[in-house]
């Protein structure tokens, strides 16, 4: 079984991904970035985005499975492609990205790879960046054992604990 898995957000350094892996993108990176994405994971309601980033998820579907925590999204795929509902409760989501984390926990790969996940331009979550370094770091503490969570130096999350720069 493959233990790495590469996360791919919106921002900036997603241009860093190399291309090589099982991905977990999030929201239109697909489009965005020109990928084929394994998994896409979407917590946002449907209705927070614009009718193009919306058209441009449904023309972007992945390869393996739609994961969302959004049941409006379950009816907007065709048929050919697996959605799936996950819930994670005991969370506070502040970002799509940690959402992906979550999942990629689940699926149990131990070795991930967090691109895009900058949030100094993004017109919600930069002035959020505090909240969301501490969600971070809540999750990861005494997970250190069990994956290791590499980003870019450039990435917001470079802030978190226990997470190693990738060069």
């Amino acid at each position: 079984m493959v233990s790495e898995c590469n996360i791919i957000g919106l921002g900036e350094t997603a241009k860093q991904f190399n291309g090589k892996g099982i991905t977990i993108g999030v929201n239109d990176a697909a489009h965005k970035w020109g990928l084929e994405l394994d998994f896409l994971v979407l917590q946002d309601n449907p209705t927070n985005f614009t009718f193009e980033r919306y058209q441009n998820i449904i023309d972007h579907p992945p390869k393996k499975m739609v994961i969302t925590n959004q049941a409006e999204w379950v009816e907007s795929f065709k048929k050919n492609t697996k959605v799936e509902a996950w819930f994670f409760d005991q969370y506070k989501i502040l970002d799509s990205t940690f959402y992906a984390l979550l999942v990629a926990s689940v699926l149990d790969f131990k070795d991930i790879n967090i691109y895009g996940a900058d949030f100094y331009h993004h017109p919600q979550l930069s002035q959020k960046i505090p909240q969301i370094i501490e969600q971070y770091n809540k999750y990861f503490l005494g997970k250190e054992d069990f994956f290791k969570i590499r980003v870019p130096k450039q990435s917001a999350l470079s802030q978190c604990q226990n997470v190693t720069l990738i060069d």
